[in-house]
């Protein structure tokens, strides 16, 4: 949680340097922005809750975390907007989490003349999902390993 309050502050230090500067517009919807990172953070707690539980539980999980992150980095929506995509990767990535919240954050930042695609439903619904399966599976490496609670 407080790496993502930092990152946070963060954006809004560079943020808030680059308006000075006058680099950059004024934010267009400041709640939608918070509410983009608050639902990036919920998420990436989710997995990243599935994800300490699968490691505890397997090595190889653990060892294949990171080159599998790193290859799924490119739908994340950080390196492009979901609108200047080809059609058939615009829908496959209008079904990933992480892009919706990156295009969240976009449309809070962008005027309404930049076309944005997000769905909060699928962001909370995935991140519920991911932390329903996600506890118990830590709470069993937990006690597999005999980690205190």
């Amino acid at each position: 949680m407080k790496e993502s309050i930092s990152i946070f502050t963060s954006f809004n230090i560079i943020y808030d340097a680059c308006l000075l500067l006058k680099v950059v517009d004024p934010v267009r919807d400041p709640g939608l922005i918070l509410a983009a990172w608050c639902l990036d953070t919920l998420f990436c707690t989710s997995f990243s809750i599935l994800m300490a539980g699968l490691a505890g539980l397997s090595e190889m999980v653990e060892r294949l975390m990171h080159p599998l992150m790193c290859l799924t980095l490119p739908i994340t929506g950080a390196f492009v907007m979901t609108d200047w995509l080809p059609p058939r990767f615009k829908i496959i990535v209008e079904w990933v989490p992480l892009a919706n919240c990156c295009e969240m954050l976009r449309a809070g930042v962008y005027p309404l003349s930049i076309k944005t695609y997000w769905s909060v439903p699928l962001i909370v619904l995935s991140s519920l999902f991911l932390l329903a399966i996600g506890s118990p599976v830590l709470e069993y490496a937990r006690k597999k390993l005999d980690v205190p609670s």
